[in-house]
């Protein structure tokens, strides 16, 4: 028996702020050093070492939350697992069934011991063909029975919705709405643009949202945009009816288009407090877009490598940052840091960490870090984004509006 949660009414469109991460492959890959042959974060259900990391994502994502008194949208590392893109891998049709199955299974298990903030289960479909640079356009009926196969296994599980991700032209996000539609999933799509606002193939978001909403009469919960720096589409965020369907952003933290990145050999860092005052502003201005998030973990360029990290296990210092973070970034984060408290000067302990900001002498401010080694997340840079957000828009509490600043903490 399907015990889904939140398919009957899924509660980030009903109010209140939502987080949404869907990067790890990014984190995984810059920060541990690990390979992940095709982009692809699913084969490491098949074992117990990635199994245990994709957990330890999902719990830190939920305490996140649970500080912040937000809901999280956790995503499920199903982005690559359909067909044509898992084959040169060597996965088959069946392998990848069982693969979705496996990898809600592993995020409900999750949710259940952590606890409903509300939780959201996001089942991810990804594109059949590179989101950035797509070879061929599929027609909406050829990517409808593409997505069924993938659409059709995630239904049977215990997702709450399921989420068309980085998608790059609209005849895809309407095959992948009907054959959501189909199954009688709530749907979502999220469309990737480039720096100038526009989809990979042209259209503006507008005209995207529209096309989708008017082939499948209006049957996606609501639409995202992810992969791409606030910077690139702020300008296009308007007061247009179609504006009204638009509620999350999963932002990079890079500025690079996404050739650049593609060619990049370190990613580029971006500044997390930044992106999160300009998630807070884009919030502020159009108080529908509630699900925030950092899409593709661009800040994680400057941690290092799994490998050349100090040990976990010693105690934190009073005073200092005990994170497997480089001192480059920790300065970085720091000086942002200063800068956003100096113009926001609050405090607001964390059960997990502080934030340290004199009153009497606003240059005086410190990040505090300390880590659990069970976690094993760096996640200071995701957690700054947040800070940034929290502290400019305030979260609900107990029932009361504080502002919810916090320290990045593991």
């Amino acid at each position: 028996m399907i015990m889904a949660l939140h398919r009957d009414s899924i509660p980030q469109i009903n109010g209140g702020v939502f987080l949404d991460y869907a990067g790890m492959e990014t984190e995984i890959i810059f920060s541990k050093g690990m390979e992940l042959p095709g982009f692809a974060s699913y084969p490491l259900l098949e074992t117990k070492d990635g199994r245990k990391m994709l957990a330890e994502y999902m719990r830190a994502f939920i305490e996140v939350g649970k500080s912040q008194g937000a809901g999280v949208i956790i995503e499920s590392p199903t982005w690559l697992a359909n067909r044509d893109r898992a084959a040169p891998l060597g996965y088959s049709p069946k392998d990848l069934a069982a693969l979705n199955r496996s990898a809600i299974e592993l995020v409900s298990k999750v949710r259940s011991e952590a606890g409903d903030l509300p939780t959201i289960i996001c089942g991810i479909i990804g594109p059949r063909d590179d989101a950035y640079a797509p070879t061929e356009q599929m027609t909406a009926k050829e990517a409808e029975t593409y997505h069924a196969e993938q659409v059709n296994v995630l239904a049977e599980t215990e997702a709450d919705i399921i989420g068309g991700y980085t998608v790059a032209y609209p005849a895809e996000a309407i095959g992948m709405v009907q054959a959501i539609k189909n199954t009688g999933m709530p749907a979502m799509i999220s469309f990737t643009v480039e720096t100038n606002g526009r989809l990979p193939t042209g259209e503006t978001l507008g005209e995207a949202i529209e096309a989708v909403d008017a082939a499948t009469d209006c049957y996606a919960s609501y639409f995202m945009i992810n992969c791409a720096h606030p910077d690139h589409f702020v300008d296009i965020l308007s007061d247009e009816p179609w504006m009204q369907r638009l509620r999350g952003i999963m932002a990079n933290a890079s500025r690079c288009s996404h050739a650049e990145l593609d060619e990049a050999t370190e990613l580029d860092d971006g500044d997390p407090v930044e992106l999160g005052q300009q998630l807070a502003e884009i919030h502020g201005n159009h108080s529908q877009i509630s699900i925030l998030g950092d899409a593709a973990a661009q800040t994680c360029a400057t941690l290092t490598r799994s490998r050349s990290r100090p040990s976990l296990t010693e105690p934190p210092k009073e005073g200092c940052v005990k994170c497997p973070l480089r001192a480059d970034f920790v300065e970085k984060l720091e000086n942002s840091t200063a800068k956003f408290f100096r113009q926001n000067p609050l405090n607001h302990p964390s059960p997990r960490g502080t934030v340290s900001v004199s009153r009497e002498d606003l240059s005086h401010c410190k990040v505090s870090v300390s880590t659990a080694p069970s976690w094993n997340f760096p996640a200071g840079f995701l957690w700054a984004t947040f800070l940034a957000v929290f502290a400019k828009i305030g979260v609900f509490q107990h029932n009361r509006l504080v502002p919810a600043i916090s320290c990045a903490q593991h």
